[in-house]
């Protein structure tokens, strides 16, 4: 949008610097009051159309810098080519327009040009595809809130699936410490009892060492015979019993240690993640305004500069003469 305001072209021309209070499209110039009143006086300029600089103003900048002036001649545009589609001024036609068969006076094609079919069709369809802009900025919001969504709900699953996972690990830790405990107890509890009967037997042999020393000293030959053979009895059970002991499991050393379930192993050495996040891809449903082939096109008269050869006739209606009426005209060349 233009923030200065224009001089005035035909003051400018008088190396006068005046500002525009109008601005003349078709003489592509601003023009202030006094000449203004000059070109709505003047033939050639009086059926003009002028607008008000601060109107002019509001015009895109790349409206601002379309004129009627060609650039490459400096003459004024006068036909317009549909292909290249671009206007063109008398030089343009002679040198690169010659073989150029769709062309026409340019005030043909602008010619209530903003009234036009093609300038509401060319709007219909920029309307249209704001709207669909608009749908598709909507659509790809919906979709950046569902993924944040969906990032909680799977944050939550893998939560819950560790909670899951730390339950069951907490149970069979807890089965397992328990198993050991009890195992620990079992086997102590073996020792314990052995540790009695071998206690029991300790002192009735030390009480048998005492009864050896007194009968020493102070029974008769024959008591010390008779008593000492029971006593020898009772030794000869005794290492009996140990060496019976010694080769049995009961006086095996008893040894705790952790057998790990093989699962478990390989749970620990191959388990490296709970899962992996994947993205799923599918078309997306939004209803796209979208009128049947429908294209803006500029229409404008067709001005052909082939011969006349390349003109084919059609029969639109046939008249009955009367017979009277005879003869025929040839052209020069014979046709």
């Amino acid at each position: 949008m233009a923030t200065s305001t224009p001089m005035c072209g035909i003051c400018d021309l008088r190396h006068i610097s005046k500002s525009s209070v109008v601005w003349c499209p078709e003489c592509d110039e601003g023009l202030c009051g006094n000449c203004k009143e000059h070109d709505t006086l003047s033939k050639s300029s009086r059926n003009h159309s002028v607008i008000a600089v601060s109107d002019y103003q509001k015009l895109p900048s790349d409206v601002l810098k379309i004129t009627l002036i060609c650039s490459e001649h400096n003459e004024q545009y006068q036909i317009y080519c549909k292909k290249p589609e671009s206007p063109c001024c008398i030089r343009c036609i002679s040198e690169n327009h010659n073989s150029c068969k769709e062309i026409c006076p340019l005030e043909d094609v602008i010619h209530n040009f903003k009234t036009s079919s093609a300038f509401q069709e060319i709007e219909q369809t920029l309307k249209e595809v704001a709207e669909n802009h608009e749908r598709i900025i909507q659509n790809r919001k919906t979709n950046l809130k569902s993924l944040k969504d969906l990032k909680g709900k799977i944050r939550n699953e893998i939560q819950q699936f560790r909670l899951k996972i730390n339950s069951h690990l907490d149970q069979i830790h807890d089965s397992l410490i328990k198993k050991l405990d009890e195992t620990e107890e079992r086997e102590c509890e073996k020792i314990c009892n052995l540790l009695k009967q071998l206690e029991k037997k300790e002192q009735e042999i030390k009480e048998f060492q005492s009864d050896i020393a007194n009968i020493k000293q102070y029974a008769s030959e024959f008591q010390s015979f008779l008593a000492m053979q029971h006593i020898d009895k009772i030794a000869t059970e005794s290492v009996k019993l140990l060496q019976e002991l010694l080769s049995s499991d009961t006086f095996k050393e008893t040894r705790l240690y952790l057998d790990l379930d093989k699962g478990l192993e390989r749970f620990s050495s191959n388990f490296k993640t709970f899962g992996d996040i994947c993205t799923d891809y599918k078309p997306t449903v939004i209803d796209i305004v979208r009128r049947k082939n429908v294209q803006a096109q500029l229409v404008f008269p067709k001005m052909y500069t082939g011969s006349i050869d390349d003109i084919n006739l059609n029969l639109i209606q046939t008249i009955k003469i009367g017979s009277d009426n005879k003869g025929c005209t040839f052209l020069g060349d014979g046709q």
